[in-house]
């Protein structure tokens, strides 16, 4: 009998891979990070592992039908990762997937507040109106810098 390499069981990886790609609306997990921004520059997921593919996984939940945005983000993180001193790997990482799990994370719970303070402040609404103001809509979201992860935030060191 041949052993899995893998402690995780094939349909429970390839449940994985089907649900990033039921939520990111793509037919091949590949199509999420193609060409240039595929993990460890190969298209071939068993290099990915599956520590990789939950994280991807995590990050999808949290974007669903975002990917185009997902992307933009991970290549302006990967140009300005290019652009310092520190040396940067060109393509994605784990590190950038962790960094935008917890930048979509923190972006979620804002959403719903300001249903809640939808519902909640008609009667106030000259003060409302004041805070508004400081928002701009038209505002590229692409321009929130997304600081790395540090070390001790890291699940594991490869």
């Amino acid at each position: 009998m041949q052993h899995c390499r893998s402690p995780t069981p094939d349909a429970v990886i390839n449940e994985v891979i089907n649900e990033i790609c039921s939520l990111w609306n793509i037919q091949h997990v590949q199509q999420a990070l193609p060409n240039g921004l595929s993990y460890r520059h190969t298209p071939d997921i068993e290099k990915w592992g599956e520590e990789f593919l939950v994280l991807l996984l995590d990050l999808a939940k949290l974007t669903k039908g975002k990917l185009d945005e997902v992307k933009k983000r991970i290549q302006k993180r990967i140009d300005q990762g290019r652009s310092t001193k520190l040396s940067r790997d060109t393509c994605t990482t784990r590190e950038d997937i962790l960094a935008l799990i917890r930048y979509y994370a923190q972006q979620e719970p804002d959403e719903d507040a300001d249903e809640d303070d939808d519902e909640d402040d008609d009667e106030d609404d000259d003060e409302d109106d004041d805070e508004d103001d400081d928002e701009d809509p038209d505002e590229d979201p692409d321009e929130d810098y997304i600081p790395p992860v540090p070390k001790r935030e890291r699940r594991y060191n490869p």
